[in-house]
């Protein structure tokens, strides 16, 4: 059994009345959030969603709230001889460039249907339609929720297992910081406790049996000493006395 004695190195450091570890269960969980959603950014989307995903988001907001009605916007687009159009995700790849713009070259798809070049170009689109166009056509009709669902789930598990372990460490922390710390002597607790604490199971006693010869043959005499009448002594057969000797 190992016992700590004296006073602990934080027993002059008091509590801090903010519930810590739940805070840092929230920034654990918005960490995993973060993380979860950089992946899925380089891994699992397209280029052409990473490309948009700005805008996207901001096309979202922008409808949502309501505050105007159009804005300006960029798309990418492909010339052919007929005209221009949208860029779809078969007909570019990405490409090495410096400019502010995302940059793409065609692929072999997208120049055996005629098209010669690809330019981003700007104009004014109602929020709400370009945001569902985009929604269309480049993000396959899922949400934006559907979108950036797999990271709050992940921040929402993390969030929920850092709870579980950290409300009931405020807990007790508040619980100590109203009612005081024991910092040093005796502290009352129970058989479970005590048992925990120092890794006992128990009390036992080790009794070791020794074999004992009993007299088979005991003569009664009377003693020398004393008369007839007086004490008597006991003697033990010789025969008996050397066997016990020998078992010994």
């Amino acid at each position: 059994m190992s016992q700590t004695w004296g006073r602990t190195d934080a027993a002059g450091t008091w509590l801090h009345p903010k519930p810590i570890w739940t805070v840092a269960a929230v920034l654990l969980a918005a960490a995993a959030v973060t993380l979860v959603a950089v992946y899925r950014y380089h891994v699992a989307w397209t280029p052409l969603q990473r490309a948009y995903a700005p805008t996207y988001l901001r096309a979202a907001v922008m409808a949502t709230l309501d505050v105007t009605t159009t804005g300006r916007y960029r798309l990418l687009e492909i010339d052919t001889g007929a005209g221009s159009r949208l860029a779809l995700e078969d007909e570019v790849e990405p490409a090495a460039g410096t400019g502010a713009d995302p940059a793409f070259r065609l692929t072999e798809v997208g120049r055996r249907i005629g098209a010669r070049r690809l330019v981003w170009r700007e104009a004014s689109y109602p929020h709400g339609a370009f945001h569902a166009f985009l929604g269309r056509w480049i993000y396959c009709d899922r949400p934006l929720t559907a979108v950036v669902s797999p990271a709050l789930w992940s921040g929402l598990a993390v969030l929920v297992g850092g709870l579980i372990v950290a409300v009931p460490t405020d807990i007790r922390r508040a619980r100590a910081r109203r009612h005081g710390r024991r910092l040093k002597g005796p502290e009352l607790v129970s058989a479970r406790q005590f048992n925990r604490r120092t890794g006992g199971e128990g009390i036992g006693f080790v009794q070791v049996t020794r074999a004992c010869r009993r007299p088979t043959r005991v003569g009664v005499e009377p003693c020398p000493h004393h008369g007839r009448f007086g004490h008597r002594q006991i003697r033990l057969d010789p025969a008996d006395a050397a066997a016990d000797r020998g078992a010994r």
